[in-house]
């Protein structure tokens, strides 16, 4: 960054730093450069002390895409802080999923064993999105969504747990037919007129060629 751009964004960031409103970090984080996030964690600090949930919810989307240990730290603190609202916890659940690393899997691991429906969900999803781990950990998510395929809690809008564990493994082992069977069964729930809604939702989003 040359010099006079550096004091372009000096000036913005104490533009937006100076009034305090939440709503004025919010819209600051969401213009820092990727690269720059890990550098603004006490503002993303700030929001969540003060800031509404759809705000806290918004600076979790702001920071995500930063591929970066202290990122990666600050999204599974407030992952696994019970007393934050529900949804922002979802919310970090679900963007763990562009962080990789040892971390970020043994968080959705412990995630898995959440007493909320969507916080497991998530967990389930971020585990099976994450298609660049190779060996152990791979291994590893397999393993821990196996051990939650039964499970028919429904996150709220989606679809149970167990269900999306049962998508999720499919691409992480990579066994030859388990992904034409993961079809067989979508095609039976399709077909099913007693299916339930939520699986018949599952069966579209996971349906080859859907």
């Amino acid at each position: 960054m040359t010099p006079g751009v550096k004091d372009i964004a000096q000036t913005m960031r104490d533009t937006f730093v100076k009034t305090g409103e939440t709503a004025a970090l919010v819209e600051y984080l969401k213009v820092v450069p990727s690269k720059a996030i890990a550098r603004e964690l006490t503002i993303f600090r700030k929001v969540l002390r003060a800031g509404t949930p759809e705000e806290q919810t918004d600076v979790v989307d702001a920071i995500a895409y930063s591929d970066h240990p202290r990122v990666r730290r600050a999204l599974i603190n407030l992952l696994e802080n019970t007393t934050a609202p529900l949804e922002v916890r979802d919310r970090a659940a679900e963007m763990l999923h562009l962080q990789s690393g040892r971390a970020t899997a043994e968080a959705c691991v412990r995630a898995l064993k959440d007493p909320a429906p969507s916080i497991r969900f998530w967990a389930a999803y971020s585990l099976g999105q994450i298609g660049y781990w190779r060996g152990e950990l791979r291994q590893a998510a397999a393993a821990a969504l196996q051990e939650v395929v039964d499970d028919k809690a429904i996150a709220p809008g989606w679809w149970s747990v167990g269900r999306e564990a049962q998508a999720m493994i499919v691409g992480l082992q990579d066994i030859a037919g388990e992904r034409e069977r993961l079809q067989e069964t979508i095609r039976t729930i399709q077909n099913d007129p007693n299916a339930s809604t939520e699986d018949k939702k599952w069966a579209e989003c996971y349906a080859a060629g859907g």
